[in-house]
């Protein structure tokens, strides 16, 4: 079959020659991963990754948006990234020392739109795994300026969206965004494991997804699954973003074997889990991976090394 990724540009950000390798193996470790028992609702999302392309065309909620994005890329000022509450600490003082010294407290919103949110491709891959597991409570850690929380609260069996920012500034900012997408919104502004010990005994029915987008202290993500696992549903997803980061390599290899769940996928930028309980342990794959190399990897890696001719300047109104 010949793949021309002729769709959206916007899901395709790789080279063509990049592209047709990557899905080459990856169709492989699918084919794997559906002989293994991956869940079906995870089917559709991981074919995207490879195909960049549904059935008809159809991505969900992508326009409207990315409109939003556009917007904010084309609006002068700057968010914080930080304040007392943090991410996970209670304290001004742990939070300050988690904090990188050599990063900007503030960010610009043109960096808020195109770097520390995801990217259209990523935000897709978020909607369909929510729409496709049917979630009806799903809970993200770190709101940033929304636009991952827009994904994934427009699944349609959404009825209960809820998102926690320990900076007061994005909070403001995604909770304006996720008032124009969806519709039963909570942004709480608060550390993670404040929010969580107060939300823990709400959720009554569960949470079918969480999207852990914060923290990336090593041990942070282990022990947010482990404060979640009371209320994780049965064949839960739990996507944890920027796996490839040193700071939680650790933490990803420690799931990849972590009791309690059944699949660990490395799909790229995303950590991939599902949660079944007790104490079976996960299959796990690297959806580009061949031969003990992680394409994803190796190409971010080289693509690092490369000098930036090409870095957008930040658009500036008259």
């Amino acid at each position: 079959m010949t793949h021309s990724w002729s769709g959206d540009k916007r899901l395709t950000p790789e080279g063509q020659w990049a592209l047709r390798l990557a899905a080459s193996v990856g169709r492989r470790q699918l084919r794997a991963m559906k002989g293994a028992g991956l869940p079906v609702c995870l089917h559709e999302p991981l074919q995207f990754l490879l195909e960049r392309q549904l059935p008809g065309g159809e991505y969900g909620p992508l326009d409207r948006i990315e409109s939003l994005r556009d917007e904010l890329a084309s609006t002068n000022g700057v968010v914080g990234v930080f304040d007392a509450v943090g991410a996970r600490g209670s304290s001004a003082a742990d939070a300050v020392r988690r904090v990188d010294e050599t990063r900007p407290a503030v960010r610009s919103l043109f960096e808020t739109a195109h770097v520390s949110s995801v990217s259209a491709l990523w935000g897709t891959f978020l909607y369909l795994c929510a729409r496709a597991r049917r979630a009806e409570t799903i809970l993200e850690l770190g709101s940033g300026a929304g636009i991952s929380g827009c994904y994934l609260g427009s699944a349609p069996a959404c009825r209960r969206f809820i998102t926690v920012e320990g900076s007061a500034d994005r909070a403001r900012l995604a909770e304006a965004h996720l008032r124009q997408i969806v519709g039963n919104v909570e942004v709480l502004n608060a550390s993670f494991d404040a929010a969580l010990d107060a939300l823990i005994p709400t959720l009554h029915d569960g949470i079918d997804f969480v999207f852990v987008d914060g923290d990336k202290t090593r041990g942070s993500y282990l022990a947010l699954l482990s404060h979640l696992s009371a209320r994780l549903n049965r064949g839960a997803v739990v996507v944890f973003d920027d796996i490839q980061w040193s700071d939680v390599q650790e933490d990803w290899e420690a799931l990849c074997a972590r009791p309690g769940l059944s699949f660990a996928i490395n799909v790229g930028r995303f950590g991939v889990c599902v949660w079944e309980g007790g104490a079976v342990r996960p299959q796990a794959f690297t959806l580009y991976g061949i031969g003990g190399v992680d394409l994803y990897r190796l190409r971010r890696d080289l693509m690092a090394k490369r000098p930036r001719t090409d870095r957008p300047e930040t658009p500036r109104r008259a």
